[in-house]
């Protein structure tokens, strides 16, 4: 179609017109190909990728070029896993929407943003998906969320669904803080959502399901929201690496003990309010 080219040598699909979408596909044939954007308003939905033979270090790449991109209904699967880092990079501009996909057996990161501080702002929308399985190549750190730099504008972490049993490696689940000095993320939420480290000791699957604004002098994300997600902290170190100021937990549970867990990741009793009776007549 009009905006896209096929490089069959390296198996990748460049997109460089605006306004395309690829709905339908298997990216998976033929050992895998990628899918690089250099171009505006990408749409990417109900496809099918896989590591294959053909290993490239991202099954998605979005280019400094690149600007609102969604990623929609789609499975990604790592089960090949070689050289491949993460399964999407982003170092392009505008909203990145990822919704409503099913990321399994991936070898250490779901998505990295990888924006130059200075560079144009993006925001982030990561809800709805099922996410099962990372840190199956061995050295490589688990993430389900990564900032480079640059300057995240809102970052929506909401309603996703993870899986993680002890693999080769290990790692965080959801970061938002940046890597770099002077990045910026504004406007953080993480909220409703369920996540399982299970089938080990503690801190065998995982070290801690949320890491926030920890990067050196603790300035890339002076403030977010956590609340009313749910927390099976079996083979997990916690359910929270840092408590920075300016952030706000409140109604986390740990769905094993029925408990509310605070900033701390210390257990809190329920208080619930005594329901009204209804008078005599």
């Amino acid at each position: 179609m009009a905006g896209v080219s096929v490089d069959n040598a390296s198996r990748t699909i460049r997109i460089t017109g605006d306004n395309v979408t690829l709905d339908g596909y298997d990216f998976a044939l033929h050992g895998g190909y990628q899918v690089a954007i250099m171009a505006a308003n990408t749409t990417i939905s109900n496809s099918n990728f896989s590591v294959g033979t053909n290993q490239g270090a991202y099954l998605i790449y979005g280019g400094t070029s690149a600007s609102n991109l969604t990623v929609i209904h789609n499975t990604f699967d790592g089960s090949s896993i070689g050289n491949n880092l993460s399964y999407i990079r982003y170092s392009g501009s505008g909203e990145v929407t990822l919704e409503y996909n099913w990321f399994k057996n991936f070898p250490g990161h779901i998505v990295e943003f990888t924006q130059a501080n200075g560079s144009p702002s993006f925001s982030v929308d990561y809800k709805y998906n099922l996410i099962e399985q990372g840190s199956l190549h061995e050295g490589y750190h688990l993430n389900f969320l990564q900032f480079g730099g640059g300057t995240a504008s809102s970052v929506d972490v909401e309603f996703n669904t993870t899986y993680q049993t002890p693999q080769v490696s290990g790692g965080e689940g959801f970061q938002f803080y940046s890597n770099t000095q002077g990045g910026v993320i504004q406007d953080a939420v993480m909220a409703y959502n369920t996540m399982i480290a299970t089938g080990g000791n503690a801190g065998s699957a995982m070290s801690y399901m949320l890491h926030a604004n920890s990067y050196n002098d603790n300035s890339s994300a002076p403030k977010g929201s956590v609340h009313d997600n749910f927390f099976d902290l079996q083979a997990a170190w916690g359910a929270f690496y840092s408590a920075p100021s300016g952030w706000s937990f409140s109604k986390n549970m740990d769905m094993r003990t029925g408990k509310i867990i605070n900033s701390k990741n210390k257990l809190l009793p329920v208080v619930r309010q005594r329901e009204q009776q209804p008078p005599l007549r």
